[in-house]
């Protein structure tokens, strides 16, 4: 008949002042999910400042564009009357 080994940790309690002790302590809900908030939060921040960004930088294109196409329309007009003075 197989007998089975004793258990090292047969009456091993663990305390508070046992797991206090431990070099790498695994830190608690909380903590973590206080960590979590403050990086989700962190990322709002950055979204909302990028957001902030794009916009600003849209709004310069559009004036670019306001200004360029007036510049397109008047080579284009320059040259069709150049076009029509060889045809006439």
């Amino acid at each position: 008949m197989a007998t089975t080994p004793p258990d090292p940790f047969d009456g091993f309690e663990i305390t508070d002042e046992w797991a206090d002790a431990a070099k790498k302590r695994e830190k608690s809900a909380q903590e973590r999910a206080d960590r979590y908030a403050k990086i989700n939060q962190g990322n709002k921040q950055e979204e909302a400042l990028r957001k902030e960004k794009i916009k600003a930088e849209s709004a310069s294109k559009k004036v670019r564009s306001a200004k360029v196409w007036p510049w397109f329309a008047f080579a284009g007009l320059c040259a069709l009357v150049i076009g029509l003075s060889f045809i006439i």
